[in-house]
């Protein structure tokens, strides 16, 4: 749900719903073939509202959207292999924004990217073998920022920790303590422990002890 109570439901092969609970009017988008300005994917994986009230919609097929109240319009990011500065893949399956304003954007077996909304440029991340500064899995399925401000990324061979500062990625120690390492949510209680799903249950994690 957006700011002003509008529901948003992205759906499987049929399009974006906006829904008003107040009156019970539900507005539909579809891919139009020819209408560049049109939803670009008719299944759509993921949606947030970041600070400045944008709503970002992640795609099975055609990457990132950004959409414009204005005229009702999308405005299209896809990856660019020309373009180290584009999206790293199409096939968006969830995103999150982090308290200084950058979107991240989690693929399906493609990587990770950060885009910067003032510089209209993003960051891209893989896996590398044999680098252990690199992102542990290119699958990525969830986000947390902790009290500290770093970014942990879940994925479907257990969990980075994204280090701003270095622009490196951790290992999380937690991941020679999960029952499984595919992780499909993580967040902090009120003092400061980690609860980490995975499909072999829920993990307690206290990083300070």
């Amino acid at each position: 749900m957006d700011r002003s109570g509008l529901l948003w439901l992205g759906t499987y092969e049929g399009g974006l719903n906006i829904f008003n609970p107040k009156t019970g009017k539900n507005r539909r988008f579809y891919h139009q073939p020819g209408n560049s300005n049109s939803l670009a994917d008719n299944s759509v994986w993921d949606i947030i509202q970041d600070k400045k009230g944008n709503i970002w919609l992640g795609t099975l097929r055609q990457g990132l959207e950004l959409y414009n109240p204005s005229d009702e319009s999308f405005t299209h990011f896809t990856r660019d292999p020309s373009n180290e500065n584009s999206l790293i893949g199409n096939s968006v399956r969830n995103l999150f924004e982090d308290s200084d304003g950058l979107i991240w954007i989690g693929t399906e077996w493609e990587g990770l990217s950060s885009f910067d909304y003032e510089s209209n440029t993003f960051n891209r991340y893989k896996h590398i073998e044999q680098d252990d500064n690199s992102l542990i899995n290119d699958y990525v399925r969830t986000f947390y920022e902790d009290h500290i401000k770093r970014v942990w990324i879940g994925t479907a061979e257990g969990i980075s920790i994204f280090d701003k500062k270095s622009n490196e990625f951790v290992s999380a120690p937690v991941n020679d303590l999960l029952p499984d390492l595919i992780i499909n949510g993580i967040t902090q209680d009120d003092n400061n422990v980690f609860w980490i799903s995975t499909n072999r249950g829920v993990s307690q994690y206290n990083a300070e002890t």
